[in-house]
């Protein structure tokens, strides 16, 4: 199940709602993909610019077993020049967790664990992926995403079909 609004998952009409970074310019290109007639189109200026999400409240759901941890994976589609590279962030908000008894910290609690991903490119449409963790107590997070440039040279980047799944 994506946990991203229609309006961020597809992203069809318009790109206000999301964050240029360090002067990148955000369009809207023609594209027959399997998501629309429409991709992101990212003009990346320089190393470190990209593109932010606006955070997002997701709900996660823990699983089966007695893992003390829950993830959130961040994935989409892209296509940019072979041979560049990106990389993709994903991380919670910091958020408190309490002792439902005492309100206080509690002393078990385990980190969030945000590793960047930088892919490098191969020219066509590929799909690429991140995740963040956290403790499985933390139902309800506050969710960040970037896409920026690691690479050195300028470029436009083309991303579509934006995912976050529990």
């Amino acid at each position: 199940k994506n946990l991203l609004p229609p309006e961020l998952a597809d992203i069809e009409d318009d790109v206000e709602a999301l964050l240029p970074i360090h002067g990148a310019e955000l369009d809207l290109a023609a594209a027959d993909t399997a998501f629309g007639k429409q991709v992101l189109s990212v003009n990346m200026t320089e190393p470190g610019s990209g593109l932010a999400f606006p955070p997002q409240k997701v709900r996660l759901a823990p699983g089966a077993g007695h893992e003390k941890t829950v993830s959130l994976l961040a994935s989409c589609y892209v296509k940019g020049p072979r041979d560049a590279q990106i990389t993709l962030g994903l991380q919670f908000a910091p958020a408190e967790l309490l002792d439902p008894k005492t309100k206080e910290p509690v002393t078990d609690r385990q980190e969030d664990k945000a590793e960047p991903v930088t892919i490098t490119l191969n020219g066509e449409w590929q799909r690429v992926a991140c995740v963040v963790s956290g403790d499985v107590r933390l139902r309800e997070r506050i969710a960040g995403f970037s896409i920026t440039l690691a690479s050195a040279r300028q470029m436009t980047l083309q991303a579509d079909g934006f995912q976050f799944e529990p």
